[in-house]
């Protein structure tokens, strides 16, 4: 999947490539993240004592718990930026964007697998998950039978992160699907727009036009729904922070990618303002549950924080070095599968620990849970690809304006 173009012959003024084998490496650490944040944890001991070192490792185990879901902003910026990258790159070869291929696209690579996965879900995997609840103890709420319908509908018509808003994680196989609903969202604005606008500074100004909107939507939010983080979280135009800093980072790269590549202090600087950035929210931000104020900015500075990195890693040899390891790059091609899938592997798997393997020891069933969720995503992921996600991806070929566009489009969630 999304193999480099090496030997395209660009005209003058044209990237050369738009695709970056780094990101895919990047692709997995976000993935790992939000794996991570949907887990029981790696830290296997219930106090860490007096112990400095395991202290440390506790306090870190339960930060990654309760910031993990910020792998999901990663994705976010990485799919922006490619996919305005992907556009620009037409705008300068065809002098205009198709709004009906880039959509046909999109299409192409986002709904074969999203719909196949919601006809398991419904048909197969949730209906598993509630009978083996029930087994475990853990009684179905009515709330869940009510307006599971409902819930079901708004995912079908990608507005499924608004089902959420206001009613709650009722059906926890789907509920990660929610990224996707926004993507879809933003990219069947976002497409209109580019097919529209020709300038980048007027393009420039629209994006930061909304990112300032965002925030103060963000801001109303407390208002109206007092103490509904979901509110928050789940909203689309007030959670678009990453996805807006992403389509910047794309212009950005486009006129300064040359400076950047050969400005080592300004590369060291962007790593290290995405770690302070990253290090600033684990240490002094309420987790989100607690809906405290500083929700209104924190995802602006998660927004910047990935951006940094990303930046930093298409520019920074050592870094790029490091997401170019084979193992991180093949996760990362799959992580598209293996985001649809992780959170229905992790229940399964915990529902097998308790009732088949019957394990007691926190160790063991820590260990067993993670080697069986992973392992389960991985296959689910592994199978989707070869014999659903690839069929479709080869006919992005025929949408591509005078077949002179990379397809190599990436659904990041």
């Amino acid at each position: 999947m999304h193999q480099p173009i090496e030997n395209d012959l660009p005209t003058p003024s044209v990237p050369a490539k738009l695709w970056w084998t780094e990101l895919d490496g990047l692709r997995a650490l976000a993935f790992f993240l939000v794996f991570y944040s949907h887990s029981t944890g790696l830290f296997l001991r219930q106090s860490p004592g007096k112990n400095g070192f395991l202290i440390f490792l506790s306090t870190l185990d339960q930060k990654i718990l309760q910031w993990g879901w910020i792998g999901v902003d990663l994705f976010f910026v990485m799919s922006a930026f490619l996919i305005t990258s992907l556009l620009l790159r037409e705008r300068m070869r065809c002098n205009s964007v198709s709004l009906r291929n880039f959509l046909t696209r999109r299409i192409l690579r986002i709904w074969p697998l999203y719909f196949t996965y919601l006809a398991l879900a419904f048909f197969v995997i949730q209906p598993l998950v509630l009978s083996l609840q029930v087994k475990v103890g853990i009684p179905i709420s009515l709330e869940q039978t009510l307006k599971s319908n409902d819930f079901w509908i708004a995912f079908l018509l990608f507005i499924g992160n608004y089902a959420i808003m206001f009613h709650g994680e009722l059906i926890g196989v789907i509920n990660p699907l929610w990224s996707l609903c926004i993507e879809e969202q933003f990219y069947l604005v976002w497409g209109s727009i580019m097919s529209v606008f020709k300038h980048p500074r007027h393009l420039v100004g629209l994006l930061c036009l909304a990112l300032l909107v965002g925030i103060t939507i963000r801001a109303s939010m407390f208002w109206v729904f007092p103490k509904n983080y979901f509110a928050i979280y789940m909203n689309g135009p007030a959670r678009m922070d990453s996805i807006l800093c992403g389509c910047l980072a794309a212009f950005f790269w486009q006129k300064h990618s040359e400076r950047l590549r050969k400005n080592r202090a300004l590369q060291i600087g962007l790593l290290v303002l995405s770690i302070g950035l990253l290090g600033s929210i684990l240490a002094f931000f309420p987790r989100m549950e607690e809906c405290d104020i500083s929700l209104i900015w924190v995802f602006t500075v998660i927004a910047a924080s990935w951006t940094s990195l990303l930046l930093a890693t298409l520019s920074f040899d050592p870094l790029r070095n490091f997401f170019r390891a084979p193992l991180l790059v093949h996760i990362g091609k799959l992580t598209y599968g293996m985001y649809i899938f992780h959170v229905a592997s992790i229940l399964l798997s915990i529902m097998f620990c308790r009732l088949v393997l019957h394990i007691q020891s926190r160790v063991s069933y820590v260990g067993a849970c993670w080697v069986m969720g992973l392992a389960f995503t991985y296959l689910l992921a592994r199978l989707s690809w070869k014999y659903l996600e690839s069929p479709f991806l080869k006919l992005k070929d025929k949408f591509n304006q005078q077949s002179s566009v990379d397809t190599k489009e990436v659904a990041l969630v």
